[in-house]
């Protein structure tokens, strides 16, 4: 027997549906981008690997964190250095050409 809820469950499903096919801007993405991975964020994604290996291997929790943390903080440090020295030599070139 159809019931009313199973109704009100159609009609969301339903509306659902048509609201997402109207909708030309969607609110999420399909996870892929147009930016390239950075060599910090490869470096924190090895760092954390590496730590769940070595947390595996030697049953440790500390030694997962440890070198998660470790990883994940050489590669912010390489990306905030990388971006700040990119960021000095468009200086001086902006200032040589101006000269």
């Amino acid at each position: 027997m159809f019931n009313f809820q199973d109704f009100l469950g159609f009609m969301a499903i339903n509306d659902a549906m048509e609201e997402e096919e109207n909708n030309s801007s969607p609110k999420y993405t399909s996870g892929s981008s147009d930016e390239p991975v950075t060599t910090g964020g490869k470096i924190a994604v090895v760092g954390t690997i590496l730590g769940i290996v070595l947390g595996i291997v030697f049953e440790s929790w500390l030694c997962f964190i440890f070198i998660a943390a470790a990883g994940f903080i050489i590669g912010l440090y390489h990306d905030v250095y990388k971006s700040t020295e990119d960021k000095k030599k468009d200086d001086t070139e902006n200032s040589e050409e101006t000269n």
